[in-house]
């Protein structure tokens, strides 16, 4: 078992990797995967720029893991490196590139979680609720609003969900008769509702959500807490005027 070190001769960035097998059969491999970063290296700078060598070796698969782990963290620490992820044979510190999260993301489309995935996902993350969560406590910066606001404009919670047949009649038999918008009786009577960044005033947030294809919901929180949804500030008439 060893640890090799693959050094770009312009740039001195390296990869690190680990390997059973002999360093000619991990090299010949480095030059096929195609997804492979330095697959992409050679191909850039040339195979004749790059210089491998050993520089370490393990007895065992806990050994070479760690050893794995420690080199790729010295060189990260004084240099740059080609290694996406943090090593030791796992995917910690991955960085994903566009395309790979498309694919990714295709090839899971329509494709729905078995109830015994789904069980072990609950088990896995019982421990991260509530205040066990890493992100308990933790408010977001102005930068973070903003950016999250520019993202979610015209998003609404269901966007981009696609309803079953059976659940669109379901829907369609529960609102039989059932008075919408301006015909509805109750329609106006919810809490004035304004939107600081354009100056509108809503009587509702179903109002206003349907201005801007906004949730409701989501407007309301922002006026509870006087934050933004959708990308806009929004606040209670009662609040705004005071």
């Amino acid at each position: 078992m060893i640890i090799y070190r693959i050094t770009n001769k312009i740039t001195g960035k390296v990869y690190i990797g680990q390997t059973t097998a002999k360093l000619k059969a991990r090299m010949s491999k480095h030059r096929t995967d195609r997804n492979g970063v330095m697959y992409l290296a050679f191909r850039k700078w040339g195979e004749e720029n790059f210089s491998v060598d050993i520089i370490d070796t393990a007895a065992s698969r806990e050994e070479i893991d760690k050893k794995e782990t420690d080199w790729i963290s010295y060189y990260k620490a004084n240099g740059p490196v080609y290694n996406r992820t943090a090593g030791g044979g796992g995917t910690s510190g991955t960085t994903r590139t566009e395309e790979t999260k498309k694919r990714i993301s295709d090839a899971l489309k329509g494709k729905s979680k078995s109830a015994e995935h789904r069980a072990m996902l609950k088990k896995n993350h019982a421990d991260f609720r509530g205040e066990k969560s890493p992100t308990w406590g933790r408010k977001h910066t102005d930068e973070e609003k903003i950016k999250c606001g520019a993202v979610n404009i015209g998003m609404t919670r269901a966007s981009g969900c696609i309803r079953s047949d059976a659940a669109k009649e379901k829907n369609r038999i529960a609102h039989l008769g059932k008075k919408t918008g301006k015909e509805n009786p109750k329609y106006g009577t919810g809490r004035i509702v304004v939107n600081i960044s354009t100056g509108e005033v809503f009587v509702s947030s179903h109002a206003a959500g349907n201005r801007f294809n906004i949730s409701p919901s989501a407007i309301r929180q922002a006026c509870q807490r006087k934050g933004r949804a959708g990308g806009y500030e929004w606040r209670y008439k009662e609040a705004e005027s005071a």
